[in-house]
């Protein structure tokens, strides 16, 4: 194997893209869609994280009476919300997406805190895309 070829094989995080962006600027780039704002500040242009709200579809039933009217009048809307997810006994449930957010690198913990206060039935799913590469050199433990 020739030196060349060897070079050809190993992808730096530099040169991802041919050099012109990084796998976070991408993600921050393309990832979101067209008109996204951060919920804290209103920006548009530097968003990192997504949080997604669900919420069980028949507790969401027994709270809010509009489901019901949503689930007569509007089932395009309604089903177009609904997320599968298994459950403790494998089987698999309709829950409803109740909010997404989206958030900046500035606002995103202040986002992810207030998520976290909502309802302990909810489920919150937060992604925050790809992370940058911790180069990790030597013993990593706690030092006693």
């Amino acid at each position: 194997m020739s030196r060349q070829q060897r070079r050809a094989e190993t992808i730096h995080r530099t040169k991802l893209f041919g050099g012109r962006l990084t796998a976070e600027e991408y993600h921050a780039k393309y990832a979101f869609p067209v008109g996204a704002k951060c919920a804290g500040c209103g920006k548009g242009g530097s968003l990192t994280t997504r949080i997604i709200s669900l919420a069980p579809l028949d507790e969401m039933r027994k709270r809010d009476p509009m489901v019901d009217y949503m689930a007569a009048n509007k089932p395009t809307q309604l089903f177009s919300t609904l997320v599968p997810i298994r459950g403790a006994d494998g089987k698999p449930q309709p829950y409803l997406r109740i909010a997404t957010v989206y958030a900046c690198g500035a606002c995103s913990t202040h986002a992810e805190r207030a998520a976290a206060h909502g309802p302990s039935w909810c489920i919150v799913e937060i992604n925050r895309g790809p992370g940058k590469d911790k180069v990790v050199s030597g013993y990593t433990g706690a030092v006693q």
